[in-house]
């Protein structure tokens, strides 16, 4: 594949790493050069040569994204940002891969499947819904479902690994249970996906293992 084509969207984020890695030709921006949440800015850019959009963007701030700002910017950035670049998308005839969440379900169901209809219980979870809404009207579409992932970054694990070098016992959730997914996974499905020109449409992807708690 030419990754000279490819686009990535949050580059500097956990997953962005990963995939700058794995497409080290690929191009990217920064926010003063493309700001997805703004409709001129994504209109006006400069999308020649580019075949493929990987979006890792996205507000992930469950907790926050109940807070006035937080509101706002989760649905900026994970609904209004999104149907900018299906827009974009369709335009230019390219490909979007776009990376979702198991929030826009309410977790009553298991396993979640593909089919499966939206129950998002929070602002999070009903901005990223209306995400995949707007991405699904691009016909060359990829969208991945993913679970509390893990790279190089800011994450879960780190801060509980920098709290117990600090001597420190923190209280944490027991009442969610997720799986952990790893950025160089979710990287290597999306490069299948591309690689193998598979069905475009959903695809529900996390590592393996069992079921567990924050706490656990």
């Amino acid at each position: 594949m030419n990754s000279s084509k490819i686009f990535i969207v949050g580059a500097n984020g956990q997953l962005g790493t990963a995939l700058r890695l794995n497409y080290p030709n690929a191009r990217s921006a920064d926010i003063s050069e493309l700001d997805i949440t703004n409709r001129d800015s994504v209109d006006n850019f400069d999308w020649s040569n580019i075949d493929i959009i990987i979006n890792a963007a996205a507000f992930t701030n469950v907790d926050g994204a109940e807070a006035d700002e937080g509101r706002v910017a989760a649905w900026n950035v994970n609904a209004v940002a999104v149907a900018n670049l299906a827009r974009v998308a369709r335009e230019n005839d390219m490909t979007v891969v776009h990376v979702s969440s198991d929030y826009v379900f309410d977790g009553t169901k298991g396993p979640h499947l593909e089919t499966e209809s939206f129950s998002p219980l929070s602002v999070y979870g009903a901005s990223k819904a209306a995400g995949d809404i707007a991405l699904s009207l691009v016909e060359k579409h990829y969208i991945l479902r993913t679970t509390w992932v893990i790279g190089e970054g800011k994450n879960f694990v780190r801060t509980m690994i920098r709290l117990a070098e600090k001597g420190i016992s923190p209280t944490v959730v027991a009442d969610q249970i997720g799986r952990l997914t790893f950025t160089s996974e979710l990287v290597r499905a999306i490069d299948y996906l591309l690689t193998a020109r598979s069905p475009y449409g959903t695809y529900n992807v996390t590592n393996d293992g069992p079921l567990a708690s924050w706490a656990e």
